[in-house]
């Protein structure tokens, strides 16, 4: 059973590693994803992957750490898709570092993509939902 036939969804990070699974479980189930990623090749290589297997998906670039580019991801998938209804917050990063040897810099950018990342996707999205 298909369970997401005629929905449409965003998976952010959707490049590789979780992301990519979501977005192809959920392709399988029936939905159309937008494979969403600061990567665009790796994206496009999900989107290539999901269209094989005979699902259906679009390649859309993001930086969830920026307002602007959220907005225009949102906005990419609606003028493609008309509607968003589920949304992945998936997009996130590890500081392969020991605790000790972090930076302030890299303890900020894991707190912008793993933090604000999802803030911001959720609250414009949700708009739209």
């Amino acid at each position: 059973m298909q369970r997401f036939v005629d929905e449409v969804a965003i998976v952010t990070g959707a490049g590789n590693g979780i992301g990519k699974a979501t977005a192809q479980r959920l392709a399988s189930e029936g939905a159309a994803v937008a494979v969403a990623d600061l990567d665009q090749a790796a994206a496009e290589q999900t989107v290539q992957e999901i269209s094989a297997a005979g699902g259906k998906a679009m390649a859309v670039v993001v930086n969830v750490t920026a307002r602007a580019s959220v907005e225009t991801m949102l906005a990419t998938v609606l003028e493609q898709y008309g509607h968003v209804d589920v949304l992945c917050n998936i997009a996130g990063i590890a500081v392969g570092e020991p605790f000790l040897q972090v930076t302030d810099a890299n303890w900020q950018r894991t707190l912008d993509v793993n933090l604000t990342g999802v803030f911001l996707c959720s609250q414009i999205v949700a708009r739209q939902m």
